[in-house]
């Protein structure tokens, strides 16, 4: 299904270029996804067959009143497929699509601390001159890692944690005894 959900999310991601409303519907879509998330049964709904699909229809038109025609008319369009549980995938592509519309790399950095603005600051201005792209890092916070930072991309991993550095240690020390 994930060919599914990419070619729904380019359809819509095609219209919203068309439009030039490719950032509106990123925000909308981003804030659909947050409600989502925290209503996990509201695919189940918009999807059961035991409502019809006029009520159904009436419920996306309700619980997304403030969202643009062609975002509400896209959650329908998967409802009448019964494929509203697909929506959170669709929008990951459309994410997707729009990141590298726009040089965006989302880079997950993971500290045993929180980091101070300015850390996180001098770090994604650095992996921004690396990768020659914007970056937009999402941070998370793992004591388990002891200090340091592990960096998540796209198609890559770079764990600079002394957790990662202590087990290299112990394994080099293990092969030579």
């Amino acid at each position: 299904m994930s060919e599914f959900s990419y070619v729904y999310a380019k359809a819509l991601f095609d219209l919203a270029k068309e439009e030039n409303k490719t950032d509106l519907y990123f925000n909308e879509l981003t804030e659909i996804s947050k409600i989502i998330k925290e209503n996990s049964d509201y695919l189940n709904l918009i999807d059961t067959p035991s409502l019809s699909l006029t009520e159904r229809q009436g419920l996306i038109d309700e619980a997304f009143s403030s969202a643009s025609v062609n975002i509400k008319s896209f959650i329908k369009i998967l409802s009448e497929k019964k494929c509203g549980y697909l929506l959170l995938k669709c929008i990951s592509e459309f994410r997707k699509l729009y990141d590298e519309e726009n040089n965006i790399e989302r880079v997950t950095v993971i500290s045993s601390v929180p980091l101070k603005e300015d850390q996180l600051e001098r770090l994604t201005n650095k992996l921004s001159s690396i990768l020659n792209k914007k970056v937009v890092p999402m941070v998370q916070v793992d004591e388990k890692i002891i200090g340091g930072v592990i960096l998540k991309l796209k198609n890559a991993q770079y764990d600079g944690s002394i957790k990662n550095r202590l087990d290299t240690l112990c394994s080099q020390i293990k092969g030579n005894v």
